[in-house]
């Protein structure tokens, strides 16, 4: 049962005579300290553990203002903000706070306070219920912890459920731009501030959490001397025993620096981008100057023997230069759709061979992009293989299909197969003794550049099977 002690004080008479019809709402709330302030926040009646609590005789406590006298500055405004509400509703505030107190002797004391509005003839008083908050440490671990947590580069803000700001360690202070000493002389300067006014953010009510889960942002906000700043900030409700909220745990981390060289980063890599495309595109016209060149000095010479090597050299400078006109086109400077750039290479192979009409290209190709080291052997194998079908395996006009197929096998292995339905090649033909410059650089890229297998199939016309 709650000891309950009135003190005889005669501007307290209205509140004496309501007393006995308020009993046992105080005995039902919690048998701890028990506190009724009037209008004015002055105390009026404390029972016999709040005198233990807060070592204060009853006539030492009476008319003494609750907030001056027992509540530390850090959380002043936080009770204030709960009385007012209790004020303006004039009901019960069944959110539990918590807060430091202050005895007598001037030591601090964690506290769980429950408010109430206490109606009596006319007037309305408060009645505070509270005790000792024995199982929350973690404010005094936070004391206890200060000479630690300060050496952390991250920062660390706790805030009370109305997310005013009851501690910093120095890196927050640092990163924001605030000073350990505020104007008037008390340990933080961020101490009693709204975090929601530093972080500009609009955060959950207090309402909200109960049912709160950790989460992560980003935000821009400005340091106290009005600097830009990009943070990356995690917030989290410590709750009590009782699962209760009782303060919210924000870290932060200044990541202005890292974001600055990550745009500085951007920048460059779009500058190297545009010097890449650069390249490509001179690289692109010197090969088409060389195949012009080629071209103009090939028509000074009689004899087709010798226009065919002119001719032959051009196809492959221009199967390179596709490549690099390819890349400089492309979003990705690193690797080409395969499929498009065959395409267009046969296509314009196609187009130089005048009697090239009565020929059909069919293309299976499934592999995706491919980088420019690998291409570019491929391309100059593909444009030999395709030029030699065109030339000598549909003579006089004949008809035929030439297909060009580009897959991965399931062993990883790439396979390329150009095969034609033409006259085929003489059995006693072999890659490997051929004085054809072409096929000599077809079977070289294979074997040794691309570390492959060349195959030759004269079962219909001439395929040539190609793995790497």
């Amino acid at each position: 049962m709650v000891d309950l002690e009135i003190m005889p004080i005669d501007r307290q008479i209205g509140f004496h005579n309501g007393i006995h019809r308020t009993f046992h709402a105080l005995y039902d709330l919690v048998p701890n300290a028990v506190i009724v302030l009037d209008q004015e926040r002055n105390i009026v009646f404390l029972n016999k553990e709040a005198e233990t609590l807060f070592h204060y005789h009853p006539d030492e406590a009476m008319d003494l203002n609750f907030l001056s006298a027992f509540i530390s500055d850090k959380f002043k405004s936080t009770i204030q903000r709960n009385m007012d509400s209790i004020k303006a509703e004039k009901g019960l505030t069944d959110r539990p706070i918590y807060a430091k107190a202050i005895t007598k002797d001037g030591s601090e004391v964690f506290c769980k306070f429950s408010m109430t509005s206490l109606p009596l003839e006319n007037r309305h008083y408060i009645l505070i219920v509270s005790h000792e908050a024995t199982s929350i440490k973690t404010m005094q671990d936070l004391s206890r912890l200060k000479s630690i947590v300060d050496f952390l580069q991250v920062g660390i803000i706790v805030t009370d459920t109305e997310w005013t700001i009851i501690y910093t360690n120095q890196a927050t202070r640092d990163i924001l731009g605030y000073t350990a000493i505020s104007a008037d002389g008390s340990a933080d300067e961020l101490t009693g501030i709204d975090v929601r006014d530093i972080l500009s953010l609009v955060l959950p009510c207090e309402d909200s959490l109960y049912n709160f889960k950790g989460f992560g942002l980003e935000a821009n906000i400005k340091r106290k001397d009005g600097a830009d700043l990009i943070v990356s900030l995690t917030f989290d409700v410590i709750m009590d025993n009782d699962e209760i909220p009782f303060a919210v745990a924000i870290s932060c981390v200044d990541n202005t620096e890292t974001k600055k060289n990550e745009r500085q980063m951007v920048s460059l890599m779009k500058d190297m981008r545009m010097l890449l495309k650069e390249i490509h595109h001179r690289v692109k016209n010197n090969l088409q100057i060389i195949s012009s060149l080629l071209s103009l000095q090939a028509d000074r010479i009689e004899g087709i023997s010798f226009k065919n090597i002119f001719k032959d050299s051009q196809n492959r400078i221009q199967s390179m230069a596709l490549i690099h006109e390819r890349l400089y086109m492309s979003n990705d400077l690193a690797e080409i759709d395969v499929a498009e750039y065959i395409q267009a290479l046969s296509s314009e192979l196609l187009y130089s061979y005048t009697d090239s009409y009565a020929i059909n290209l069919d293309l299976d190709i499934s592999v995706g992009s491919l980088d420019v080291d690998l291409l570019v052997p491929c391309g100059l194998v593909i444009n030999e293989l395709l030029s030699n079908a065109l030339k000598y395996a549909f003579p006089t006009g004949r008809k035929g299909i030439i297909m060009i197929s580009f897959n991965r096998n399931s062993d990883g292995k790439y396979s390329l197969i150009i095969s034609d339905d033409g006259i085929g090649i003489p059995e006693e033909w072999d890659i490997n003794k051929t004085d054809s410059l072409g096929l000599q650089l077809v079977n070289d890229l294979i074997t040794k550049k691309l570390n492959g297998k060349i195959e030759l199939d004269r079962t219909v016309g001439t395929k040539f099977i190609m793995v790497f």
